[in-house]
């Protein structure tokens, strides 16, 4: 039997964050609401989402990502997604 699990993430705020992965990693079931991801970068090459790698299922509501970046040969500055994502009322902005 294959338990699926729902996360709900609200309000989540992240600032100048650097790294090597994904600041969030879903292969699962994840929602997020109401939340602002700002700065987000990715500082190797062949990197995938600076705040979010997805291979489940995303949903996201009213939340902003903004200057989101990686270095050449990145996948995704803001969200790169490999599953199921849907985006609803939010805004991605000045990433690359």
């Amino acid at each position: 039997m294959l338990l699926q699990r729902l996360v709900n993430v609200h309000c989540v705020k992240t600032r100048h964050i650097e790294a090597r992965d994904p600041h969030i990693y879903n292969d699962g079931n994840l929602e997020i609401y109401d939340s602002y991801f700002n700065n987000n970068s990715l500082i190797t090459q062949n990197s995938q989402g600076g705040a979010i790698s997805n291979d489940g299922k995303l949903y996201i509501e009213n939340t902003i990502f903004t200057n989101s970046y990686g270095p050449r040969y990145t996948n995704g500055a803001a969200i790169y997604s490999n599953g199921e994502l849907t985006l609803n009322g939010s805004t991605i902005a000045n990433s690359y």
